[in-house]
């Protein structure tokens, strides 16, 4: 069965150091627990998973937009909201434990200019 070797945060793409194989009693065994490395490798932890912990189905997921906005852009592109109304915006995708950049902005003497206020702060889901 496999176990953590680390703890692995919720949204890590796990790789194959994050995990190993250990004996253990089937019938002691969660429902649903993952024996081949290859079920979990490139996946994304769906939860916070602790080092030593058996690894169940539910605590892993695919790499898809339906995992959040973190899945749904390229690596190393962002999500930008142009407009601030429920319709155009990417408030709605963006999940706790994502980064996100915070840009302000503002009109003086006819010239625009956008600021970057945070960089990269990790959304708290408040």
């Amino acid at each position: 069965m496999l176990v953590a070797a680390q703890d692995i945060e919720v949204h890590d793409t796990i790789t194959s150091e994050m995990v190993t194989s250990q004996s253990v009693d089937e019938m002691a065994a969660p429902a649903a627990y993952l024996s081949s490395p290859e079920e979990v490798i490139g996946r994304i932890a769906a939860m916070p998973i602790s080092h030593g912990d058996l690894i169940t189905r539910r605590m892993v997921e695919r790499r898809t937009p339906e995992a959040g906005l973190t899945f749904a852009i390229e690596p190393g592109m962002r999500a930008v909201t142009v407009a601030l109304d429920p319709v155009s915006g990417v408030g709605g995708f963006v999940l706790p434990g994502d980064h996100v950049d915070v840009l302000a902005t503002f009109e003086r003497e006819r010239v625009g200019m956008t600021c970057t206020i945070l960089q990269g702060g990790a959304a708290d889901g408040g």
